[in-house]
């Protein structure tokens, strides 16, 4: 088992507030937890949770 604070990130494909309500307290458990997530992603996130998390964008790949 991890600690929280022991995570360096968490991917995030989608957000659905019934998919995702832990990401906040992962948040403020670990404020420097890196999230990589889709740019609306992060829109949703300061809407829904009202927090700005360090981010790093998933790039979109086609084929």
């Amino acid at each position: 088992m991890i600690e929280i604070c022991d995570l360096d990130c968490v991917v995030i494909h989608h957000m659905e507030p019934d998919h995702n309500g832990l990401i906040k307290a992962l948040h403020e458990k670990n404020p420097g937890i890196t999230l990589i997530e889709r740019s609306m992603t992060n829109k949703l996130m300061r809407s829904l949770y009202g927090i700005s998390p360090n981010l790093r964008l998933l790039r979109t790949v086609r084929y």
